[in-house]
C-alpha cells in the first residue's frame, strides 16, 4: 500500500506526487503542465531500512526538496530526519542529507517550506532522551537549510591615486616618495557606516 501521499505544485505549471510505500521506500513522480509523467522517481535509493513521513517543497529551479523519516537509525539512534534534493529532469539532486543535529532516541513526522529568501525551514517531532528533546516528553523542533549568507563587506576605495606614478631612481635609492605630491590621497568606503577613512 501506498501511503503519505504529497503534492506539490512546481515552477512552469507542472507538479510533483511524493508518497512513501508500505513505510518502506519513497518515491515520486513528476507531472508536466499537461498532465504526461515522467516516470517513477526512488526517492530513498541507496538508503537501507524503513523511510516514510513525507513531506515536500517546491525550489525555484522546478525542482523539489524532499523531507522523510528514516526508521533504520541512520543517524546513530532510533528514527532520525533526512532530507533529498530532486532536479527538475528527477534526478536525484545530490546525496541525502541529515536535517537532526541532535539524535539520542528518536526524531519524526518533519515539514518543510521555502521562505521568500530561498532558505528551507524544517520542522520534526523529538522525543526526550539525554541531550534531545524539550525536556518534557516530545517537543517540536526546527533548522533552517540553505540559509543565504550574510552580505559581505566591499573592501575600502583608494581615491585620488594618479594613474602612473615616475620617480627617478636616485630619488627612490634616497628615502620614501609621496604617491602624491598634493598629498589627496583617501581612503574610502561606501557600505561602511563607522569607517574613519584608515591610514595610507
Amino acid at each position: 500500500s501506498n501511503t503519505s501521499g504529497i503534492v506539490v505544485p512546481l515552477a512552469g505549471g507542472g507538479w510533483a506526487v511524493v508518497w512513501d510505500e508500505e513505510n518502506l521506500e519513497v518515491y515520486a513522480t513528476i507531472f508536466a503542465a499537461d498532465g504526461t509523467s515522467s516516470g517513477k522517481i526512488h526517492v530513498s535509493e541507496g538508503l537501507v531500512g524503513n523511510q516514510y513521513n513525507v513531506h515536500a517543497v517546491a525550489d525555484a529551479s522546478g525542482g523539489f526538496v524532499v523531507a522523510m523519516t528514516d526508521g533504520a537509525g541512520l543517524d546513530g539512534s532510533g528514527e532520525g530526519v533526512f532530507g533529498q534534493r530532486v532536479a527538475p529532469d528527477g534526478t536525484l539532486d545530490g546525496p541525502v542529507f541529515q536535517i537532526n543535529e541532535e539524535t539520542s532516541s528518536s526524531q519524526y513526522g518533519p515539514a518543510i517550506a521555502r521562505l521568500t529568501n530561498g532558505t528551507y525551514v524544517t520542522t520534526w517531532t523529538s522525543e526526550t532522551s539525554g541531550s534531545a528533546g524539550d525536556g518534557n516528553n516530545d517537543g517540536i523542533f526546527q533548522r533552517l537549510i540553505d540559509a543565504p549568507a550574510a552580505p559581505g563587506s566591499e573592501s575600502p576605495t583608494l581615491i585620488g591615486m594618479p594613474d602612473s606614478v615616475r620617480f627617478d631612481e636616485a630619488d627612490v635609492n634616497a628615502g620614501l616618495q609621496l604617491l602624491s605630491a598634493d598629498q589627496r590621497l583617501a581612503l574610502a568606503d561606501n557600505d561602511s557606516a563607522d569607517f574613519d577613512g584608515g591610514s595610507l
